[in-house]
């Protein structure tokens, strides 16, 4: 369905579109969130999709380069809420879990469709602690601490899911937030190129769309931190492939590098119940 007004803070689109490949997206005239116009069509997360982006992975190069990842943005956790039970959502294959059970915390995760219980499975991750399908088969706790790595961007109606999400928070509630951010220069500078254009990023925030979003639900910028990323030569391999299958051949086979291209980590504090 055509989405013609901005999921983060509810505003106008500018006049002119922007063309990014195959897909038209809409960027706000107030907060300059960007979003595919056609809205959040992409719908395929299927045990096909979890192994085109290496999340089948368990001992791989790339398994233990996103663990590494991982356990980077578990440490931005303050130590006030490393005790407080922890909510992953979008944990798919359950490396970013493994990777907070090995530091000690009472961590659970939660996706939408039932194919991921395999990979955590096979990533030791006890199924207690893994919810699949909808947030109300959650167990009955509340959470200090909410993670997004690389999911908030997929929700189709982030108001809808986060005024069904709050009652699960703790008041005092962080959320730990890692996205590939809209106002950053590369984006600006990248266009088309930039590699968070992909079929199931319907949405690219901005840090005044989020706050606008978030803001109502009682949360309030506390930090940022810049969210290095341990990739693989494989892992850029499998992502170039799923834009320009030509150009993957020619990445080398043996590489890790740590970088960033235009995402940003956060934590927000609750300092209110919205209930």
């Amino acid at each position: 369905m055509a989405c013609t007004v901005c999921p983060a803070c509810a505003g106008t689109p500018e006049s002119a579109p922007l063309k990014r490949g195959k897909d038209q997206f809409l960027r706000c005239a107030t907060c300059k969130t960007q979003w595919r116009e056609a809205g959040a069509v992409f719908d395929a997360y299927d045990a096909s999709y979890f192994e085109e982006r290496a999340h089948d992975d368990t001992e791989s190069a790339v398994a233990k380069a996103k663990r590494q990842t991982f356990t980077h943005f578990w440490r931005q956790i303050p130590e006030s809420h490393r005790s407080r039970p922890i909510l992953e959502l979008g944990c798919s294959g359950g490396l970013a879990l493994r990777a907070a059970l090995e530091l000690k915390l009472d961590v659970h995760g939660f996706d939408v469709t039932e194919d991921i219980l395999k990979l955590t499975d096979a990533n030791g991750i006890p199924r207690e602690r893994v919810t699949a399908g909808e947030l109300r088969q959650l167990p009955a706790k509340t959470f200090g601490v909410a993670a997004f790595f690389d999911s908030f961007e997929h929700i189709p109606d982030p108001g809808a899911f986060l005024k069904e999400f709050m009652p699960y928070l703790a008041d005092d509630a962080l959320i730990l937030m890692v996205i590939p951010a809209a106002d950053t220069l590369s984006n600006q500078f990248l266009g088309s190129l930039w590699p968070h254009y992909l079929p199931d990023h319907w949405i690219h925030y901005t840090l005044r769309g989020l706050d606008a979003l978030l803001n109502p639900c009682g949360f309030s910028l506390q930090t940022s931190f810049y969210p290095k990323k341990q990739v693989p030569s494989d892992m850029i391999r499998r992502h170039i492939n799923m834009r320009w299958p030509w150009l993957g051949k020619f990445v080398p086979g043996s590489l890790e590098l740590g970088f960033n291209i235009g995402e940003r980590g956060m934590i927000w504090k609750r300092s209110s119940a919205t209930r």
